[in-house]
């Protein structure tokens, strides 16, 4: 399910920009309104989906509806002329994403609990970059054959595949309690702490402002990217977009992978602070050329970003949120802050690559990135539990 809804869910997001630029014409600002609108009813749906996961029952079937409704999505993307109606296509996006992130996080703690998280989203975030990787590769040779507008079908149809995935799912393997960090002597009942609890929660402030920085300076890099390449490259210019998201990925598969393992051995802090600083290295290199091969390069770099945050995230607000009954809602919350990062990223870097160039455009990406590094190596504390984590990996081991 992951590796499928890494296809409908991101596979086709990066090549919006270079598709927006070639076959429409349309400039950057126009595009950053297009790319910001998913992020906007993101943000605003993350924390009432967070809530209803909590509640509801029947994930496997709410995360099959969501699916489709993603692949229908990429279609449009295709299918559209207007500006006006890409930003309500990505709007309706943003809210099914809102559902999905949250959703698979709340499946996967429901399926094998709190001993083997960090082992599972590890595993989940390495299906999930492979799935990228695969649509990455398969949208630039479809985009160079065949036309851009052909990789948008074809993720549409991958839509109907990630949806019939999700029933191979049994909804009995799923523990709705354990899904939610109930508290453990009361797993059984509804109980949960109140949300002002929860959100006062010490260091979620900090953590969720961190969050919102590193998206910021994220967020837009690669669009900006694929903002550049028709200029350089021409027609090969989804070729070259999929080289680097083929880079990152092949990057990311291992890095989650190990993300997930090494977090409950050295702990949370330490392997965040290194996807910063891989961060900030990437957006002052994208600054010093624009040369099609020096860009696929530097985007290696997302791949230890990108794969440490996707892991981390997780597994900070799971550590946050034991034994309130919260944990999804608190994840909805902190997707609300991703997706507001996103957001300002998008389009606070539209409006500046309008207006001062992309190299000005990365290097000020990079600095908002660095004020999140020091307020996270400043302010947010180790996380970690040492004595569960101790018995989880005792419990893993045997």
């Amino acid at each position: 399910m992951n590796f499928f809804l890494a296809d409908v869910e991101t596979g086709v997001g990066p090549f919006m920009a270079t598709y927006f630029v070639s076959a429409r014409h349309w400039n950057p600002a126009q595009i950053g309104l297009i790319l910001a609108a998913q992020k906007i009813t993101s943000v605003a749906a993350q924390v009432p989906a967070g809530w209803a996961i909590d509640q509801t029952k029947f994930k496997k079937w709410l995360m099959a509806t969501t699916a489709f409704l993603i692949g229908v999505g990429a279609l449009l993307i295709a299918v559209l002329k207007s500006v006006a109606a890409q930003i309500a296509n990505q709007a309706m996006v943003g809210i099914l994403t809102a559902i999905a992130t949250p959703l698979v996080a709340a499946i996967s703690l429901g399926v094998v609990g709190r001993q083997a998280l960090g082992h599972r989203i590890g595993r989940n975030e390495s299906f999930n970059h492979a799935g990228n990787l695969i649509t990455a590769s398969l949208a630039g040779y479809l985009g160079y054959v065949a036309g851009l507008k052909w990789m948008f079908y074809a993720c549409g149809g991958l839509g109907l595949v990630c949806a019939g995935t999700t029933f191979l799912i049994h909804g009995e393997d799923i523990d709705d309690a354990m899904a939610r960090e109930a508290p453990e002597d009361q797993a059984a009942g509804v109980t949960a702490a109140g949300f002002r609890d929860v959100l006062a929660k010490p260091f979620f402030i900090v953590f969720a402002t961190a969050i919102v920085l590193f998206h910021i300076g994220n967020a837009a890099m690669l669009p900006l990217v694929g903002e550049e390449l028709p200029h350089d490259s021409g027609h090969s210019s989804s070729i070259y977009m999929s080289a680097c998201i083929v880079m990152s990925q092949l990057v990311m598969i291992p890095v989650a992978f190990a993300s997930g393992r090494l977090a409950d051995h050295i702990g949370r802090k330490p392997i965040f602070l290194v996807g910063f600083l891989a961060l900030i290295s990437r957006g002052l290199l994208f600054a010093l050329s624009r040369n099609p091969n020096y860009l696929v390069g530097v985007e290696a770099l997302d791949g230890i970003g990108t794969g440490i945050s996707g892991v981390l995230t997780v597994l900070i607000v799971s550590d946050l949120a034991q034994g309130t009954g919260r944990f999804n809602f608190l994840q909805g919350t902190m997707q609300a802050c991703l997706g507001l990062g996103s957001f300002l990223g998008n389009l606070v870097a539209g409006l500046s690559a309008k207006s001062f160039g992309f190299p000005a455009t990365f290097v000020g990406l990079a600095c908002v990135a660095i004020a999140g590094l020091v307020l996270f190596a400043l302010k947010m504390p180790e996380t970690l539990h040492r004595e569960s984590a101790e018995r989880n990996l005792r419990a893993g081991t045997a």
